[in-house]
């Protein structure tokens, strides 16, 4: 559990303890009431598997849906998620994935994209979880779709829970909320005269103010520090005269209103104020305080300073600071207005030298992410919306030349179809190719949707260059997406395209690596002698160049292909050359982890060629290894292996404490189609035990398993074991 920080307490509970999280707790800093609102949400959160926020912008539902995190906190002990969409493009399921593996680092970005709704519904159902969706009004169909089978699938039994966000929401989530839905509206009178004892300090108002500013604002949080940064301004006839010529019920009209009101003050009177709020408006995610000082700063007026402008801007509700990660927010109903009023406004050959600009700028903050560990990437992860915004704007200026999406322009890669590009795109093709260079290792470990077109526009950039080795390089990274995605034949072609760049620069390390992948490229086709040819070759290198770890890599590989053709003992002895290769290496935490993988793999082809107890003591040998290195789904993959033996040499009791093992590990993970695997395996034994009553309860709870998470055909195949006890009971009674 987290400290609530000092400075972001807000009204709640200045000493809570918050669970792992990404809450934008500055959103608390002026909050004030929705007592009744707290309480009903609360009622509805205590049995629902989802609930609603809707409104006007500006009405404060984040900020509400924030507190009501914040109150739950404890009883959400096991992670609180805030997701909302990043860069140009609506809500997607990608955003939720992305932030599930920042705030709970659960390796679903390593496997398959098909499934990604199935793995993080497991990390929802069995966990004390809150995920708070926001802005939903615009959510892609497919996103929708997933959402909603995720929500029916956890139902009122599990203990995930959603709130979700929007001026609208989606019918087919509506269905799904039924009545739990809250439409917010303003603060109460009562609640206004708290707001202004709050914020005395801030703004020129007293409790004799409290009833025209409700009857002005509404009591809408957003236009409440507008109209307050502006009473008794010169503008303010001017305001009331706007805002008396809207509906009186018309919220979003008013709202409006008052935006352009302040903002016509603020140019006014601030006008480098008002044109550092224009440029801003095309951040996403929130910018830094280092990227508004170097990106959106143009210091004209020696005599205002930039802190000056952001602390006029925060009072005047226009911007949001979050002081613990020196941030700042535009409220998303100014950042659309500003994106439709405001910044049309500049010439667009201007547009084009910011957006040039904000390129140039995010790309120094893209390359951290090659110079820095994957576990620390949630770190610089607050700007991937810019960075996204940026590599996205630099591949749809080289497509509206190329006349051709990037992909498509590679199939006419050899072919000399791409046409030379004037000189006034080299800006263009050199932030493409050094924006591809420094995501490398982001995009093949963390699979955002744009990835592939991305890499793509890299390889071209690079081949426009003539700079071989960033076109051999990031066709490497084009190669090992198409790998994940299983398109093995595209993997194999770029693989091979990449190879000889590096053997004519002498550079074996990565010719190592690349024979290796052609090898499991190779045995992911059935090709089995062409993946023995590559791992062949690559193994000749690594033993010559002396690259130890990748030497007992691929002898255990080597293995594992004898492995697969049932030559066990070939299998033994490859397995035992790896492990015995990593002796003369270092005690890194990566040859700990090899070492791990190497006794587990030999366990495998040692209990496959009935060697029973040598195979528990090679089991036995990685267990220290994967703790050391804290590697739980390894530790848990040796325990259900340790089962697996024990059970296959007949000693069913240890078979079953091994098994119970690999459960209490699958369980903190989150694994539970691993765990339903393991209740059927301990329910056979059970069986052979004689035990009807523990057989029966694990395929009981196995069964319900499946079923839970949409796998009826195990499901089915569980419940025949099922009936088969009950006939049994019949029989024996």
């Amino acid at each position: 559990m987290l400290p609530l920080s000092e400075g972001q307490n807000g009204p709640l509970s200045p000493k809570l303890l918050l669970p792992p999280n990404n809450l934008g707790l500055y959103r608390l800093k002026n909050f004030v009431g929705r007592t009744d609102e707290l309480e009903r949400l609360r009622r509805w959160l205590a049995d629902r598997p989802v609930i609603a926020i809707t409104g006007p912008s500006g009405a404060g539902k984040s900020t509400l849906a924030t507190a009501l995190a914040v109150e739950q906190a404890t009883r959400f002990e096991e992670g609180i998620l805030w997701i909302s969409a990043t860069g140009d493009t609506a809500f997607n399921f990608y955003d939720v994935v992305r932030v599930v593996e920042d705030v709970l680092a659960t390796g679903i970005t390593n496997q398959p994209v098909s499934t990604w709704p199935l793995l993080v519904l497991q990390q929802l159902y069995g966990f004390n979880r809150l995920v708070v969706l926001d802005e939903l009004t615009d959510a892609d169909p497919d996103t929708v779709d997933k959402i909603q089978a995720m929500i029916r699938m956890i139902g009122p039994g599990g203990q995930g829970r959603f709130v979700l966000i929007g001026r609208s929401i989606p019918q087919p989530l509506l269905r799904a909320v039924g009545d739990a839905r809250l439409h917010l509206g303003g603060l109460t009178l009562t609640d206004v005269q708290a707001w202004i004892e709050q914020n005395r300090a801030d703004y020129p108002l007293g409790p004799e103010d409290a009833p025209l500013l409700h009857q002005l604002t509404g009591g809408h949080p957003l236009v409440l520090r507008m109209v307050a940064s502006l009473w008794h301004s010169p503008d303010w006839g001017q305001l009331i005269d706007l805002i008396s010529v809207q509906h009186p019920d018309d919220w979003d009209a008013r709202m409006k209103a008052i935006v352009s009101a302040t903002l016509a003050f603020m140019q006014k009177m601030h006008p480098h104020a008002n044109r550092l709020l224009t440029r801003c408006c095309q951040a996403s995610g929130g910018f830094s305080v280092d990227a508004a000082a170097h990106l959106f700063w143009e210091n004209r007026h020696p005599d205002t300073t930039l802190p000056d402008i952001t602390r006029q801007l925060t009072r005047l509700g226009v911007l949001m600071h979050n002081p613990q990660q020196n941030r700042f927010y535009i409220h998303p109903l100014l950042q659309r207005y500003l994106s439709i009023a405001s910044y049309p406004g500049f010439p667009p050959h201007l547009q084009r030298h910011y957006t040039l600009e904000h390129a140039r700028y995010y790309l120094s903050v893209a390359q951290q992410y090659s110079r820095t560990p994957p576990h620390r990437w949630p770190a610089i992860d607050g700007d991937w919306g810019n960075i996204r915004k940026a590599f996205n704007f630099l591949q749809e200026s080289l497509e509206e030349r190329l006349e051709r999406t990037a992909e498509e322009a590679l199939l006419h890669f050899d072919s000399g179809d791409i046409p030379l590009l004037p000189a006034s795109m080299d800006d263009i093709l050199i932030l493409l190719r050094n924006y591809a260079l420094a995501l490398r290792g982001y995009l093949i470990w963390r699979h955002p949707p744009e990835g592939r077109r991305w890499a793509a526009a890299g390889i071209i950039a690079a081949r426009l260059l003539t700079d071989r080795r960033a076109e051999a390089l990031t066709g490497l990274t084009l190669a090992s997406l198409a790998y994940f995605h299983h398109e093995y034949a595209t993997a194999r072609l770029w693989f091979r395209r990449s190879l000889p760049f590096f053997r004519q620069a002498g550079d074996f390390f990565p010719v190592v690596q690349i024979l290796k992948n052609l090898g499991m490229v190779e045995r992911a086709m059935d090709n089995l002698e062409g993946a023995f040819q590559h791992y062949a070759e690559a193994l000749a290198l690594a033993t010559q160049h002396h690259f130890v770890l990748e030497q007992s890599i691929l002898q255990s590989l080597i293995g594992s292909l004898h492995y697969a053709q049932k030559h066990y003992e070939q299998a033994i002895e490859w397995h035992r050359k790896a492990l015995h290769s990593l002796k003369t290496a270092d005690h890194s935490r990566q040859s700990l982890a090899w070492q791990a993988v190497h006794y587990n793999n030999l366990g495998l082809a040692l209990e496959a060629g009935g060697h029973y107890q040598e195979a528990i003591e090679a089991y036995n040998n990685a267990i220290p290894l994967h703790r050391q290195v804290n590697n739980k789904r390894g530790l848990s993959t040796t325990y259900g292996n340790l089962g697996a033996a024990h059970y296959q040499h007949g000693q069913l009791q240890k078979a079953l404490k091994w098994y119970r093992r690999d459960m209490a590990i699958r369980d903190s993970l989150g694994n539970r189609l691993d765990q339903a695997a393991i209740l059927h395996n301990m329910g056979h034994i059970a069986l052979e035990l004689d035990n009807l009553p523990a057989a029966a309860d694990y395929f009981t709870r196995s069964r319900d398993l499946y079923r839970q998470f949409g796998q009826n055909d195990l499901a089915e195949e569980e419940q025949i074991l099922l009936d088969a006890i009950r006939d049994r009971r019949v029989v024996v009674g």
